[in-house]
């Protein structure tokens, strides 16, 4: 999975959607893919013993990038009708942790087209159960992800900012 993905980053194919019944892995590898990439973690020991430690490309992108993960599962509890903003704000603090430069903004996309502007950085996001907001909700908070989503990964901003996006659910996209 981490050879295939790698192959993805920097093409128009880096927008990736698993969509498999329950039990099967998902949340599992996207754990893995967030610890291989994530420029937050150290896990050259825990890759060094399996077979990609010898793919040409696993160095060059082991802990390299700013890496966000957001599984909706952690937000399961939250009201429904502020979810999307309750998380999008709780990924923003967390950002001012290592962009202090950062202003104040409610909206994702506006502080990663921030960071990208001022550092240049370009950024994996991986999603966990990307369909819960679908599958859990009202049909206006319905809408209200699947505006969210699509100005995050179909805008034109999206090419400059994301290097890969894995999202992960039960739900054929």
């Amino acid at each position: 999975l981490i050879k295939q993905t790698n192959a993805h980053i920097y093409t128009e194919q880096r927008f990736i959607c698993v969509s498999r019944p329950r039990r099967f892995g998902k949340s599992m590898a996207a754990n893995m893919l967030s610890a291989y990439y994530s420029r937050g973690c150290d896990s050259k020991e825990m890759f060094s013993k399996y077979k990609i430690s010898s793919a040409p490309t696993y160095e060059k992108h082991l802990n390299k990038y700013p890496t966000i993960y957001l599984d909706w599962n952690f937000f399961a509890t939250c009201d429904k009708n502020t979810v999307l903003k309750d998380a999008q704000k709780a990924i923003i603090k967390d950002l001012k942790n290592s962009y202090p430069f950062l202003e104040e903004t409610d909206n994702l996309m506006s502080a990663l087209v921030q960071i990208n502007s001022k550092k240049g950085d370009r950024f994996i996001f991986i999603i966990d159960e990307w369909d819960r907001l679908v599958r859990e909700v009202d049909k206006p908070v319905q809408e209200e992800y699947v505006n969210f989503l699509r100005a995050m990964f179909k805008s034109n901003y999206a090419n400059k900012i994301f290097l890969l996006v894995y999202m992960t659910g039960i739900l054929p996209i």
